[in-house]
């Protein structure tokens, strides 16, 4: 009979915990629930049930039964049922007879739908057939666990700049290590964790997925993260993003991460060079800065140095002593090294720095394993001594074979006495010994002990790693072991470590021990194990566990009859890998359950070999390059390079070995230390190694062996456990010791040890919690580190067709720089192999060429092309340089002495040569002077260069821009024949023939400046995608870059999407391109949201209530069923700006703006003071609460939980303030937008507002009708012979909020009466009223007008009834007349035309039926104030200055910008941008001008974009008063005979119509020459003089190059 006593009192030692002893582990005592109802004749324990802790979806869970032989019933066997429950409900189970005596495994099918939750496993033993009643019954919890497949993510880099393509690739193997084959989701989420791509259902290839995404424009400095999501598991790479702007050149500051204390000097090395390796010739400051890392505290300046950079080069020596002296000491010291170079020739200032960490240089010496260990008394005993330096660095194997490594054994026996086991030795490399066997040899108390040597193989191992493997049999009736290691080399270092080992409690000193010869025992081969017990048995139970599951168990007979060791193997099959733990257990003749266990790492990817070679031997000129690989057919094949910068951050972003090893070890249960060594290179020269060692349990008793074994256990047996001394739970604070005692757990890994075991300063994580970012972050940044060059080059990948040799060809980049190779390949049967160490490779040519300059000019500018030239060979070069002829630019001339005028200077056509004589490993700078001599357009320069090496040509582009200042003139025509055969429209060119004006010293217009277009589309919007994306330069011709800027540029994207969408022209090609580039667009405008729920537009700015709503608005449009698995907006997103816009409800209903915009950001939101009967000032923000109130209706659906409970409340509440506001209103802006948000909210008012609002209809010529506070002037007509010519349209007053009122007012319409006559009137209207292709007049209005223009398009369905035929018609132009036909197929097809002379009228003849938007541009430059562009109303006045300096002849322009705000109503304007044209050649890097806006320069300036030949600086508001500010431009590239004239522009970015221009006279920079600005070779005073080549020159090689010449010259005439 399994008596019941007996399994109370071992239910009872079960729950007997070591106090809180791993809290964890205190969980996997299981509170048992026993029944029993069993009555037998037998006695002693029933039962041994097994099962692993962990669960996994889609894994088999064992369950391991044994019905002991004890059980002496009248039945062969037991029926078992095994169910695993989650909260309470069955989700798998299993029933089974299990016979007596005997052990049996289970299994059963976790379904991968298995979600975290609370499990319970229940195991019932009963009778078979009988009412005999239940034998056992009990239940446990058990873990859920999601990890169920190694996931490891590979990026193509480290470090990302802003706008660059992320590369990554998905490692997907299951716990067999083969490919996973089902899909996943795959996320990118910003620095603030929100998701910004999304991919559902990614599909996988051979188990890996790859993919890329582009990165916005501008961010958040920051770490990103790629997250994959299979099932519930969910794996993380962290990449890191920031801003990066590239300056003229860089200083870099080369300093190794780590330097030991024991070094004489700090070593830096500083160079100064561009991206394309010109040397930085300049006068250098160098300083030094320490601080304590603990302490936080600031940077101390310790030494500070100046000297010339006459190479671009130096080095920097610091001695330690010095940093010592100054810091006080050397332990937990940061340094940090900044240089800062001003480079002679530009005057540019540039600093560069980098960090390293003083670190001991003392070795680090320490047994493998967490303190206490346990030991078995009688049985042997196992361990590694690991010999490293303090960071894991591996000691050099010349180092560790020239010392000792010695350990000392102590044993104390129960009895008090003391006694030393013979040492443990391994001596030098020339003096070692091998010892006798020390296998398991049996106590013998007569022995006479004595030094004992390591056997050699793992003395071997030592000498290359620095781990020592040893052994040694333990006495019995021992109580204590203490080891000690003493290791001394050749150089006289020595250190030593100690190491306590305390007993395996059994009470009836009954002990059964595990060990295996199978150090290094791979996929395929067997391991031996090896079982000793000092009693007597019959048979001992055993399972196999891995990665927390159970994967086989069997008993094992034992055929002895005395206490033996039994020796038995297991086959290692993949799913064993990386490593296994096998357990054994036995119940004694006494019911007492003893138990041991061995950890065994595994080698599972050897299943095929792989090599990797890069080959250039078939282009000696190093352009291009072939990676050749092995793989077994049908394999995923993936190689990427990284370069040396980024590589020797060693930030774990590649794939390797160690990586792939240490996700699957993540499964396992490693309750203490982890039986690992993690190998770091100091220098980064090596990616992280782990090596994993085989590992005694830390099992205490058997219980504790058992548990750390990651199983539960369900017997009636017993289960002996210590009972400790001391309960450390009732003592608040405090943690138990390992053995005995208490510890405060503040004093945890503190350094000291406060427990007699020194568990409490055991399993410490290591320290480097910040180690990634500092290696990350440890340095300024370079091109180099973002590889902008390289662009992914080697990134490359394949299925292997056949098996074999697989080919990579790839284009390097023109870099002379180190790669690393890696590649792993991804078989279906032979599963993941990687190449064992990164391949080094060099980018280097032997001959290189760059071409540097500016890519925009003006028409007659005079250009200096700055060509670089490297000799990368150890022998001299003769180059011959050409420019080639073209009938786009020609070459200008110098001529002796350095004579040379600014606009008169000689030119002429043809080839031109230059000889450059480059001695070995030299560079050589070489000016190519040209002069572009088309009028407009887009010009290639080519340049080649011919060596006796080869030959290269470059070619660079170049837009020629028209003089003066440009003034744009716009015309737009609806052509509306659904009534009409024919319609005829005469467009008037405002530019006259000629610029001359008779007796006059001004012109109207700059020669060659002109240029016009004309465009055709039967899309009422205007061209629908002109350019992917569409940008504010695209749309509207100016650069935004606050956040209602990037929500255009969205809100325009995503509302011409729905419009092809609406009107049936969608077309996923492009769709897909388009929702590409919304995605990077919306990166950029989450740029400046808060988790809180709200968005500012600047960084430096407040959060704004109509922005916040502007942009969540916008995001539910671009929300759309359709795309989503290709854009996807987080709802918590849009609940989260709900909730916090809700705080700005008033109780009347209304909303009101944050306290830091009494002036909104939008002028139109701006509320308004009301006289009530008693005359008192109420004040009304009606459109603001109006515009929220249409935004919280689109976006309801999307809102989640109880906001969307309370935001139905708000949208009630002002429903009936705008209802009780109505019969005030008098203002048409606020009356549409009113009427449009009681209309979208179906208000019992909507017909009232849509009465008052049809009153305020306003009518220009033809029965247009719009809505606007003043009237709007239609285009001017002129008549000539009877004929109307339609002039361009000016920019008219509140053009913009009549363009949104009316784009309202059609909505309504729309909505309340479906298309009339009415609201085509307003169509053609809005078109008229366009100042730009796809735009109107601003950026909301732009976007509400689209909206609106969609709705109509879509209830119109023109496009079925459409088929039209234009002629247009160019009087100026002979012969010029071009038909375009638009129907259902060309409807939405954008019909271009040029105008090839700009002046005169365009004839407009249209025939058919339908309808199509005619629109003309016409662009000229002015140079006389009287003919620049005007406003209608003055609202700004602005003057600039600018300020030469001397410096290289005015190579510096400082420029002066003062400018207010005229009106007194509104008292300041709204978001203004000041966009000034720069000098050809002139820039500003837009990092010193985002510092010069942080700086506070001028109160009201936000943020600052540069682009080429402009900047543009963005004020919140303007004020009345005069306000100026200061920036600095510097010359980069030299250029002469620069514009005389140039604009700039001051506007408001919700209404451009309130703008000025004025004109900047640049006469000082006009008047300089090619020489002055050192822009030609042949300047004999500029730095870069080239002259004739030195006589020095061998005549050999002359004739070298010569021939050279001919031979490629004849070969081109045979090519």
């Amino acid at each position: 009979m399994c008596i019941s006593v007996l399994f109370l009192i071992n239910a009872l030692m079960l729950q007997m915990t070591w106090g809180e002893f791993v809290s964890q582990e205190s969980k996997d005592v299981p509170p048992f629930r026993s029944e029993y109802s069993a009555s037998s004749s037998g006695a002693g324990p029933c039962y041994l049930i097994v099962a692993p802790k962990v669960i996994r979806p889609t894994t088999l869970y064992g369950v391991t039964i044994t019905i002991l032989d004890t059980l002496r019933i009248d039945y062969p066997f037991i029926s078992v049922k095994i169910e695993i429950r989650k909260d309470e409900t069955e989700i798998t189970s299993v029933t089974q007879n299990i016979p007596v005596s005997s052990t049996q495994t289970l299994f059963m099918q976790i379904p991968s739908s298995s979600t975290a939750g609370h499990y319970m496993l229940r195991i019932e033993g009963n009778y078979p057939h009988t009412s005999r009643g239940t034998v056992f019954k009990n239940e446990t919890e058990i873990v859920f666990s999601p990890r169920f497949l190694s996931i490891v993510i590979q990026t193509s880099r480290p470090v990302y700049k802003a706008g660059q393509v992320v590369r990554f690739r998905v490692v997907l193997l299951t716990t067999e290590l083969k490919p996973f084959e089902d899909s996943v989701n795959v996320y990118v989420l910003n620095s603030d964790g929100l998701i910004m791509r999304r991919w559902v259902s990614m599909q996988i290839n051979n188990g890996v997925i790859s993919h890329k995404f582009t990165l916005p424009q501008l961010v958040n400095d920051g770490f990103w993260k790629i997250r994959v999501e299979a099932l519930d598991q969910t794996e993380d790479q962290i990449i890191r993003v920031e801003n990066y702007f590239s300056p003229l050149f860089e200083v870099h500051v080369s300093l190794p991460a780590y330097t030991l204390d024991t070094e004489k000097y700090v070593r830096a090395n500083i160079s100064a060079h561009s991206a394309t390796e010109r040397i930085a010739r300049g006068n250098a400051t160098f300083r030094m800065y320490g601080k304590y890392l603990k302490q936080n505290d600031s940077q101390k300046l310790i030494w500070q140095d100046k000297s010339p950079m006459k190479n671009g080069k130096h080095e920097v020596l610091i001695p330690m002593d010095h940093v010592r002296s100054m810091m006080g000491s050397l332990q937990g010291i940061e340094l940090r090294v900044e240089s800062e170079l001003m480079e002679y020739l530009y005057g540019e200032t540039v600093m560069g720095f980098s960090h390293t960490r003083i670190i001991s240089g003392l070795i680090n010496l320490y047994f493998l394993g967490a303190s206490p260990m346990v030991f078995i008394p009688g049985m042997l005993f196992e361990g590694h001594v690991v010999v490293a330096y303090n960071d894991g660095e591996h000691l050099s194997s010349e180092k560790l074979a020239q010392s000792t490594l010695r350990i000392e054994i102590f044993v104390q026996f129960e009895n008090g006495s003391t006694l030393s086991l013979p040492d443990i030795v391994a001596l030098p490399m020339d003096k070692h010994l091998t010892s006798a066997n020390l296998g398991d040899n049996e106590w013998n108390g007569s022995r006479r002990y004595t030094a004992e040597y390591a056997d050699i193989l793992s003395v071997e191992r030592y000498w290359k790693e620095g781990v020592l493997y040893f052994k040694f049999d333990v006495p019995p009736k021992v109580l204590e072991l203490t080891l000690r290691a003493f290791y001394e080399d050749s150089e006289g270092e020595s250190m030593q470590a100690k190491i306590n080992i305390m007993q395996h409690y059994s009470p009836s000193k009954k002990y059964i021990s595990v060990r295996t010869n199978s150090a290094d025992v791979e996929v395929g081969e067997f391991a031996v194990f090896h079982v000793k017990t000092n009693f007597i048995l019959q048979r001992f139970q055993y399972m196999v566990l891995a990665k927390g599951l159970l994967l086989f168990a069997d008993e094992h007979i034992v055929e002895s009859p005395v206490p033996t060791t039994t020796t038995f193997t297991i086959p290692i099959d993949t799913n064993m890998a990386p490593g296994f733990t096998l357990l054994v257990y036995h119940v004694t003749l006494h019911a007492e359950l003893v138990a041991d266990s061995v950890f065994v790492p595994v080698t599972g990817f050897n299943g095929f070999e792989i090599t990797l070679v890069v080959n250039q031997g078939k282009d000696h000129t190093k352009k291009t390059a072939q990676a050749v690989m092995t793989a077994k057919a049908g394999a995923f094949m993936g190689i990427n390079s990284v370069r040396s910068t980024a590589y020797f951050m060693q930030a774990g972003n590649d794939i390797n070995r160690s990586r792939v090893t240490e996700s699957f070890y993540a499964f396992e249960n490693f309750t203490r230390a982890e039986p690992k060594v993690k190998w770091r290179s100091r220098q980064g020269l090596l990616p992280d190694e782990v090596s994993y060692f085989s590992r005694m349990s830390y099992g205490k008793n058997s219980y504790e062996t058992l548990t750390f074994s990651g199983v539960v256990i369900f017997t009636d047996a017993y289960l002996p456990i210590r009972k400790l001394t001391d309960s450390c739970h009732e003592k608040k604070g405090y943690k138990p010791c390992f053995s005995e005692g208490c510890f405060l757990s503040t004093k945890m890994c503190d350094g000291y040890n406060d427990c007699a075991d020194w568990s409490d300063e055991s399993d410490c994580p290591l320290q480097d919690d910040d180690q990634y970012e500092y290696r990350i972050l440890r340095m300024s940044r370079s091109d180099e580190l973002y590889d902008t060059a390289g662009n992914d080059w080697s990134w490359k990948e394949m299925n292997a067709d056949f098996g074999g040799e697989e080919f990579f060809t790839m284009d390097m980049p023109a870099v002379a720089d180190e790669w690393y190779f890696t590649g792993f390949t991804l078989s279906r049967i032979r599963g993941f192999t990687t190449i064992n160490t990164p391949i080094a490779f060099s980018s280097t040519r032997p001959f290189m060429m760059h071409i540097e300059g500016p890519t925009m000019c003006r028409r007659g500018e005079q250009i200096g092309l700055r060509l670089l030239l490297l000799n990368n060979e150890p022998y001299e070069m003769f180059v011959v340089l050409t420019l080639h002829t073209s009938p786009q630019y020609k070459f200008v001339h110098v001529e002796e002495g350095g004579i040379v005028t600014s606009y008169g200077a000689r030119l002429s056509g043809g080839d031109h040569q230059h000889l450059v004589y480059l001695p070995a490993g030299a560079q050589q700078h070489v000016d190519m002077p040209i002069a572009p001599v088309v009028e407009q357009g887009d010009i290639s320069v080519t340049i080649s260069a011919m060596t006796q090496v080869g030959r290269i040509e470059l070619v660079h582009n170049i837009t020629v821009l028209g003089e003066g200042a440009m003034v744009n003139k716009h015309t737009a025509v609806y052509l509306d024949l659904k009534n009409k055969a024919l319609v005829l429209q005469y467009l008037d060119i405002y530019v006259e023939e000629s610029p001359i004006v008779p007796y006059q010293s001004w012109r109207r217009y700059v020669y060659g400046s002109t240029s016009g277009y004309i465009t055709i589309t039967g899309d009422i919007i205007g061209p629908a995608f002109p350019a992917v994306p569409l940008t504010t330069g695209v749309v509207l011709g100016r650069e935004i870059k606050g956040t209602d800027g990037r929500i255009f540029e969205l809100a325009v994207n995503v509302w011409t999407l729905h419009y092809l969408r609406l009107t049936n022209q969608l077309k996923w090609d492009i769709t897909k391109q388009v929702l590409e580039e919304v995605n990077v667009i919306f990166g950029q405008v989450m740029k400046r949201f808060d988790r809180r729920g709200w968005f500012k537009n600047w960084d430096n700015s407040q959060p704004s209530v109509w922005l916040t709503s502007w942009a969540i608005r916008i995001f539910k449009h671009a929300s759309f069923q359709d795309w989503e698995n290709f854009f996807y907006i987080e709802p918590q997103i849009i609940t989260r700006s709900i909730e916090w816009i809700l705080q700005f409800q008033t109780e009347l209903g209304s909303f009101e703006e944050t306290t830091w915009y009494h002036n909104p950001l939008d002028a139109t939101m701006q509320g308004k003071f009301s006289t009530r009967f008693n005359d008192s000032l109420v004040y009304r923000n009606i459109t603001l609460t109006a515009h929220i109130l249409i935004t919280i209706h689109e976006v309801m659906q999307m809102v989640q939980g109880s906001t969307r409970t309370d935001a139905a409340k708000a949208s009630i509440k002002a429903v009936r303030y705008l209802e009780h506001q109505l019969s005030s209103m008098t203002d048409p802006y606020e009356i549409a937008i009113t009427a449009y948000a009681l209309t979208l909210c179906d208000s019992i008012e909507k017909e009232f507002a849509f009465s008052l609002l049809h009153s305020k209809r306003l009518e220009v010529a033809d029965g247009l009708q719009y809505w606007s506070r003043v009237p709007v002037p239609g285009n001017t007509i002129r008549y000539e012979n009877q004929r109307p010519f339609i002039c361009p349209r000016d920019y008219q007053t509140d053009d913009s909020v009549a363009v949104e009122a009316t784009s309202y007012a059609l909505m309504v319409n729309l909505m309340r009466d479906g298309v009339t006559v009415l609201s085509e009137k307003i169509v053609q209207w809005l078109t008229s009223v366009r100042m730009g292709s796809s735009a109107f007049i601003s950026t909301v209005d732009t976007v509400i007008a689209l909206q609106a223009l969609t709705e109509y398009a879509f209830r119109a369905r023109l496009k079925d009834i459409t088929d039209l035929a234009i002629t247009l018609e160019l009087p100026s132009t002979a012969g010029f007349r071009e038909t375009v036909h638009i129907d259902n197929e060309t409807f939405s097809d954008l019909q271009m035309f040029e105008v090839p002379n700009v002046w005169g009228h365009l004839n407009v003849i249209s025939k058919g039926s339908g309808q199509a938007v005619v629109q003309m541009d016409i662009n000229f430059g002015v140079d006389y104030e009287g003919f620049r562009e005007l406003a209608i109303i003055e609202t700004f006045n602005l003057e600039v200055k600018e300020f030469y300096s001397s410096f290289r002849n005015k190579s510096f322009i400082t420029i002066q910008s003062c400018f207010r705000w005229l009106l007194e109503d509104p008292p300041m304007s709204g978001l203004s941008v000041l966009e000034l044209e720069l000098p050809t050649g002139y820039n500003l890097l837009e990092s010193e001008a985002e510092r010069l806006v942080r700086s506070g320069v001028h109160p009201t300036l936000r943020d600052a974009r540069i682009i080429e030949g402009k900047t543009f600086w963005f004020f919140e508001h303007i004020m009345q008063n005069w306000t100026c500010f200061n920036h600095t431009v510097r010359r980069w590239y030299p250029v002469a005979n620069i514009s005389l004239v140039r604009q700039v522009q001051l506007y408001e970015t919700h209404a451009k119509e309130n703008f000025i221009m004025i004109l900047v006279n640049s006469t000082p920079l006009y008047t300089l020459n090619i020489c002055e600005v050192c822009g030609s070779y042949q300047c004999p005073y500029c730095p870069y003089y080239s002259q004739t080549a030195p006589f020095s020159a061998s005549k050999f090689i002359t004739v070298v190059l010569l021939i050279t010449s001919q031979i490629l010259k004849t070969f081109r005439q045979f090519t």
